[in-house]
């Protein structure tokens, strides 16, 4: 009895902890319904350094998760909302911007106060009653939340894992409407009996300018028929004269596949792109039990993945099965010329091994199913292919480069498809990384002992007019506000950090939050 008259301090302050930390991560996910046109940030440490250069920041973020009586089921389904930092270095200036897509989802939602019925990744709470369901299953996913891709001088796609992408002006943020694809089998034009169709929210912009996607095309014969093939399509994206918001989908190649893959990413070298379908696959004959792409999705320890290389070219399509293993991104991809004529491909990669995949997905779940931050099981690892003369693969491998953890992995700006890269940038729950392949060592942004949890987001590399890269990276300090920060990727310090005034600190926190672009202006 005396020593439990002792210990009971210590077990009620783990108590206490756990319960803070709980309460941490979920007072982050937290709705942000307000919206802000200008907001003058204000220095804490530092200001913009020398050659820092004119531009904008765009993140994309989901930022509200209940209308009426419902709420979102994961953090991934809130209303996709763009927060913008303009940096204007002549006057050491950052103003912030917070505004809400304005898309027909949300506006038909907020008119009815109720979500209008669609797939969403986890089901809303309560849950989609039947004939709600059916709706669902039918409607156009039309809540771009995860990414940002800039298609000309004003113009920017939000971006998902559909193909229903919605454009808004990166200057303003004003939101211009859904993209309308003019080719012959459009995904806005699809026949009642044609699925949603899939893209991934990574396209792939080459030297030139042209930006590449993919096209994943379910068989609606596939909800009755688990081996029926689905089409996924190489495209190279073209704006069209009939409509600012138009564009054609101009196919380069096209190849069959089953089971439906989910793909997040996919990579593109000198001559080639690399299509890898993993060990996590979409179950569309499970779409009968509940529209929720969580329900969907069906990880297997023994699917093999498998790559797809595609000569850009001659459309030529060369698949090799491979070890079951998933990666949602694509850090770099390069080729090598070796002197026996064949090429070697190389993609890297945060892997997980198919015994990981299963809830990779619902750790995100609201509210927030553990009370330790979510966990990231990735290794960075290289995939090599060895190309004979005549495409076909000769070997393959999988080397570790780093037992890192991290997820939305970005390189330098002068990096992508340099086979001498060595830095790569990524997130955790509670730290910004910068690992070296080469050197396989780890540098980490993490909070000191005196400072509050946060939640950071993912790193986004700016390189300087005399070539330094440094990274821009939001930190939300739980339900309070959400700072600016600008660090050096060589120490991993604080370089600079920007907060908001107090009347405008709700409208411009960020929740959760997964990508975002830089738009250089100089």
């Amino acid at each position: 009895p005396a020593r439990m008259d002792c210990r009971w301090p210590f077990y009620l302050l783990v108590l206490c902890l756990a319960t803070v930390t709980a309460s941490f991560w979920n007072d982050t996910i937290k709705s942000s319904r307000l919206q802000v046109q200008e907001a003058q940030l204000y220095p804490l440490v530092g200001s913009l350094p020398e050659g820092f250069p004119s531009g904008r920041l765009v993140k994309n973020a989901p930022a509200r998760f209940e209308v009426g009586s419902r709420r979102v089921g994961n953090v991934f389904d809130g209303f996709a909302k763009l927060y913008s930092y303009e940096f204007d270095p002549s006057r050491d200036l950052v103003l912030a911007s917070a505004q809400f897509l304005n898309t027909t989802w949300r506006q038909t939602s907020l008119t009815n106060n109720e979500y209008s019925p669609t797939v969403l990744v986890n089901e809303p709470l309560p849950r989609w009653s039947p004939s709600e369901a059916v709706r669902a299953l039918a409607s156009t996913m039309d809540n771009p939340s995860v990414n940002v891709w800039s298609v000309d001088n004003t113009t920017a796609f939000a971006l998902s894992d559909t193909s229903q992408a919605t454009a808004f002006n990166w200057n303003t943020g004003h939101t211009l409407g859904p993209v309308l694809y003019v080719d012959h089998e459009a995904q806005n034009s699809r026949t009642p009996l044609a699925l949603p169709e899939f893209s991934p929210a990574h396209p792939v912009r080459l030297s030139n300018g042209t930006t590449l996607n993919l096209r994943v095309i379910p068989n609606p014969l596939a909800v009755a028929d688990p081996f029926a093939q689905h089409t996924i399509e190489l495209y190279r994206l073209v704006s069209d004269p009939s409509s600012t918001l138009a564009y054609t989908r101009s196919s380069l190649a096209s190849f069959k596949v089953t089971p439906l893959p989910y793909l997040h990413a996919f990579s593109v070298t000198d001559h080639y792109a690399i299509v890898v379908t993993y060990s996590v696959s979409i179950g569309l004959d499970r779409a009968l039990a509940g529209p929720s792409f969580q329900q969907l999705l069906v990880p297997s320890t023994k699917q093999p993945a498998t790559a797809y290389v595609i000569s850009l070219a001659s459309g030529l399509v060369t698949k090799q099965d491979l070890d079951p293993f998933f990666a949602f991104h694509h850090i770099n991809a390069f080729e090598q010329q070796l002197n026996n004529g064949s090429t070697l491909i190389s993609i890297d990669m945060p892997v997980y091994e198919a015994d990981q995949t299963k809830d990779i997905f619902s750790i995100w779940n609201i509210p927030l199913p553990s009370p330790e931050p979510p966990a990231i099981n990735t290794t960075v690892q290289r995939l090599d292919l060895l190309l004979t003369q005549t495409q076909s693969v000769h070997s393959w491998k999988r080397t570790l480069l780093s037992t890192a953890a991290l997820e939305l992995p970005r390189i330098g700006p002068q990096d992508a498809g340099n086979v001498d890269y060595c830095s790569v940038f990524g997130w955790t729950p509670t730290s910004v990384v910068h690992v070296d392949v080469c050197l396989n060592t780890t540098r980490s942004f993490t909070p000191q002992a005196n400072e509050p949890m946060f939640f950071p987001s993912e790193p986004v590399p700016v390189e300087l007019s005399h070539g330094e890269v440094m990274l821009l990276t939001t930190i939300t300090f739980g339900s309070n506000k959400t700072d600016l920060v600008l660090l050096n990727t060589t120490t991993m310090s604080v370089a600079a950090q920007w907060t908001a005034a107090e009347e405008d600190r709700e409208a411009t926190r960020i929740p959760f939050c997964l990508h975002g672009q830089f738009f250089n202006m100089t």
